[in-house]
């Protein structure tokens, strides 16, 4: 069985990127081959995927940063895609997918995928524009949950509706699920010195605009009103955290929110907190969501599309409108109501949602279904 070449495209290095990660290396050596490429950044170190095997370029490392770097990149693309006899081209975002169709044209035309990540992304006139061109030159669109397939399919109408397909992103949950050895009250005390029998919410994300913090920080002010013991912790960095710090110190929220900074270990985190809160404004899918779900946490999400096909009917999360700060106050103060019990409950039932649903193994097998299918219709095409 000849073996099929996989060329994965990413626009930035920002370190190990599990969710593709984990994909590619379950994939059968013998049958799939793939290299890997970060148009922009390098490591400082062998990266997870690097140690396994498998091939990543950084073509930074060979083409600086000239003036004429787009020509250049494409022309870098175009040979790797040569040399390495490339079956299939597949782009994660929109950027990658600009480069793989121009170099896929010049290297003779190899079938181009590109997985979307999130909704609201065809934003403007130039968009729309690039979109026509690249989408026409795909042989599928991936979107990662079905509100991104939707999202797609109405902003771009002219598509062909049988290019697109929803794949949800799974996760490999086996970190989550994992109960440390170590008492959580210790584990409080490390975190968060003198704090551990307060009640603990959590959030993971960047801090950007799009997580919805500062609407989040104004109606934590209400609901310490009547549970003082309440503490949020924020996991993540990134542009919003002057503003955030400022924000938190107005309100005087010193001693109830905390804003942690980037945190390595994620699972441990999460392992010692007694709720979520996801009250993003646009997501994908939400992988923190997913992740807080498998360690069994209650959680208070929000009502946007995502959230709601993570979450289904299965009474796994209180949902609210993002934008709406009545509307999240109450979902908080309905989860603080209930009783431990009850509490527990939603976290059994949000594990085993995610475990039902969104596993890598599933998302695995999809994406080569995809690759199967299209290599399948290269071949039909050539008889």
């Amino acid at each position: 069985m000849k073996t099929i070449n996989i060329l994965h495209i990413i626009s930035k290095f920002h370190g190990d990127y599990p969710l593709l990660d984990d994909f590619i290396l379950r994939l059968e050596p013998d049958r799939y081959q793939s290299t890997v490429i970060f148009l922009r950044g390098k490591p400082e170190k062998p990266t997870r995927i690097e140690r396994a095997g498998i091939e990543t370029i950084y073509p930074e490392k060979y083409l600086g940063q000239s003036r004429l770097i787009f020509p250049r990149r494409v022309l870098f693309l175009k040979s790797v895609i040569r040399d390495r006899g490339i079956d299939i081209i597949h782009c994660h975002r929109h950027k990658p997918t600009v480069y793989g169709v121009i170099s896929s044209i010049l290297a003779g035309g190899k079938p181009v995928i590109s997985t979307v990540h999130g909704t609201g992304r065809t934003r403007s006139k130039k968009r729309q524009f690039t979109n026509r061109i690249i989408f026409n030159k795909t042989a599928r669109i991936i979107g990662v949950s079905k509100a991104v397939h939707d999202d797609i399919l109405m902003t771009n109408k002219w598509i062909d509706k049988e290019k697109v397909i929803s794949i949800p992103n799974g996760l490999d949950y086996s970190k989550y699920l994992k109960v440390s050895s170590i008492p959580k009250q210790k584990i409080r005390e490390e975190i968060l010195k003198g704090h551990a029998n307060s009640y603990w919410f959590g959030m993971v994300g960047r801090l950007a605009p799009k997580k919805n913090h500062q609407r989040l920080f104004r109606v934590f002010k209400n609901l310490v009103i009547d549970f003082p013991d309440s503490i949020l912790l924020v996991a993540g960095a990134g542009q919003l955290e002057y503003e955030l710090k400022k924000q938190i110190k107005d309100l005087g929220l010193e001693h109830n929110i905390v804003l942690l900074g980037q945190r390595e270990n994620i699972p441990t985190f999460l392992h010692s907190l007694d709720a979520f809160i996801f009250p993003s404004l646009n997501e994908g899918l939400g992988l923190a969501l997913l992740e807080a779900m498998a360690v069994g946490l209650p959680v208070v999400a929000a009502d946007i599309g995502p959230c709601q096909e993570v979450v289904d009917s299965t009474e796994s999360a209180i949902l609210v409108d993002p934008k709406d700060e009545d509307s999240i106050l109450k979902g908080l103060l309905k989860l603080r109501r209930l009783n431990t019990e009850e509490q527990s409950g939603m976290g059994i039932k949000a594990r085993q949602r995610v475990l039902d649903a969104f596993t890598i193994e599933q998302m695995t097998e999809q994406i080569i279904r995809v690759y199967d299918d299209i290599l399948l219709d290269q071949s039909k095409n050539r008889g």
